[in-house]
Parts: structure tokens; C-alpha cells; sequence
């Protein structure tokens, strides 16, 4: 690796970081160690913005692999990071995943809480995760058993996606067919696919506005 050989830390930190993820996609396993020395380099440099977006990269191999309790200790440090630098992007990004966690661990009051907190931050920048944060909070809903509630996000979660031409994470997809299906189930397929169009008929401001709102129950 040339950026070793020319002493360079932060060189050999991204190489590492980006070779890690191409390894990620094929094996989450053999990516940890190459992403794990990438943190080591990146905590050297002292570099908080670096080491918040290499942790969050390293967190996604345990969340893949089933070890929630370790993908959490690396979100929430990637988090904290990236907020004490500004990021607030990255914060986004890394509340969702949480977000996720807290799902995969049917912890749905605590995912609510990471989907509403990254919804904000993110709903101007980034909208392939907006539509996933109106998802996610589709499937607190119906885990709490507001189901039309659930409907109207998933329906309105879905219009954006398609007008991104978007694909959803692909480990997140059975987390939403999981919901969804239990919101259809419930409200038998004429009451979901009316709740479904009345979230498709909201503009994404009104979506927002809607999946931050207060539940009633």
C-alpha cells in the first residue's frame, strides 16, 4: 500500500476503511479486522470526525451478524462523535441504524425514539433515509398496534421511495414486511389500502409533520 509506505496515516486509514467495505459485501466476517485498524489509525490521528464515520462503518459488521449489543457500543459512539463535530448528517444516519437495532431487538419504544430523532436532521439531505425513518416509525406503529397509523406511513414512505427509484437496505426489508403485513392482517386488505392511499396523498412535509406527531392512543 503505497499510503503506508509513504507514512501516511490517514491515507492508509481511508484504504483501509474502503477496502473493508468492498470485503463487507461479501464477507462481514473477514471486514472487521481491516475496519477495526482503520479506528486504531483514525483514534491516533486524534481526527473525531474521522473516527465517528470509521466506527459507524466497523458497527455494521456486528448489526449484520446478530450482535446488537456490540453494534450499539459502536453506534452511539459514532453518534456522539459526529454530533460534537457538526455532522449532522452522519448523526442522522447513525440514529437510524439504531433505529434498526432497536427494532431487530423489538425494543419499539427506543426505535420510535432513534427513527423520530434522525427524521429531522435528515428529511432535507438525505431522502433515501427519510423514507426509511417514515418506515421505521410504520413499524413502531404497528407493533403498538396503530395500525392504520402504520398504513398511512408505510403508504407514504413508499411514494417517496419510488419517486428516488430507490431500493430499501436489503436487511431492513423483512422488518418492513414483518409490520406491514401484521398492519394488513389486522385491518383486513380494503381498511390497509385506503390508510395506504391516504399516506400516499400527503406531501413529504405533511408526512413528516404526521409521523412526528403525537400518537393518541
Amino acid at each position: 500500500m503505497l499510503s503506508r509506505a509513504l507514512k501516511d496515516k490517514k491515507g492508509v486509514t481511508w484504504a483501509l476503511t474502503l477496502s473493508g467495505l468492498v470485503v463487507f459485501e461479501r464477507d462481514p466476517v473477514h471486514a472487521t479486522p481491516l475496519l477495526e485498524e482503520s479506528v486504531a489509525l483514525a483514534r491516533d490521528l486524534g481526527d473525531k470526525w474521522m473516527i465517528g464515520f470509521v466506527l459507524f462503518q466497523l458497527a455494521d459488521v456486528p448489526r449484520a451478524l446478530g450482535d446488537y449489543e456490540r453494534a450499539t457500543a459502536l453506534y452511539m459512539e459514532s453518534i456522539d462523535l459526529c454530533r460534537q463535530v457538526g455532522d449532522k448528517w452522519r448523526t442522522a444516519i447513525g440514529l437510524f441504524a439504531m433505529g434498526i437495532v432497536s427494532l431487530r431487538q423489538r425494543e419499539y419504544s427506543r426505535a420510535g425514539v432513534f427513527f423520530a430523532e434522525s427524521l429531522p436532521l435528515c428529511r432535507l439531505g438525505d431522502l433515501f433515509v427519510t423514507f426509511q425513518c417514515l418506515e421505521g416509525l410504520g413499524c413502531v406503529a404497528s407493533a403498538r398496534g396503530n395500525y392504520v397509523r402504520a398504513a398511512r406511513l408505510f403508504g407514504a414512505a413508499e411514494l417517496l421511495r419510488e419517486s428516488l427509484r430507490s431500493r430499501r437496505d436489503r436487511e431492513y426489508q423483512r422488518d418492513i414486511a414483518e409490520h406491514m403485513n401484521s398492519a394488513q392482517t389486522a385491518l383486513g386488505d380494503t381498511a390497509f389500502a385506503s390508510a395506504w392511499a391516504e399516506g400516499r396523498a400527503l406531501t413529504l412535509a405533511q408526512a413528516i409533520e404526521y409521523a412526528l406527531a403525537p400518537v393518541v392512543q
